[in-house]
């Protein structure tokens, strides 16, 4: 992922947790949750790099991403697997079944 595609997510996550205000330790502090959580998205959902974009993307992906954002911003981190495990098992499967598919048409 790129510099401008983090900051781009950056950008939103401190618009998902409401953040108007500009101070380099709250910058630093929102960055630095959302680098630890472009991985931790990706490992949960299952996504490829290939496809780290998504986290750009509206829809579900995305969405999840942010609200992990926030819940690590209110230091709840470990409540948002066990509030949205219908949402992160949706989307895991969705990811299974496009790589699935990919494989099977590489086969043949």
């Amino acid at each position: 992922m790129t510099g401008e595609q983090t900051g781009t997510l950056v950008e939103l996550a401190k618009n998902k947790c409401k953040i108007s205000w500009s101070k380099e330790q709250t910058n630093e502090q929102i960055t630095g949750i959302v680098e630890d959580a472009i991985p931790v998205i990706m490992h949960l959902l299952g996504i490829k790099e290939e496809d780290e974009n998504d986290l750009l993307s509206p829809g579900l992906t995305r969405g999840l991403f942010l609200e992990y954002c926030l819940y690590c911003w209110s230091n709840q981190a470990n409540e948002f697997t066990v509030n949205y495990r219908r949402e992160i098992l949706t989307q895991r499967h969705r990811y299974e079944v496009k790589y699935g598919k990919e494989e099977t048409e590489e086969l043949q």
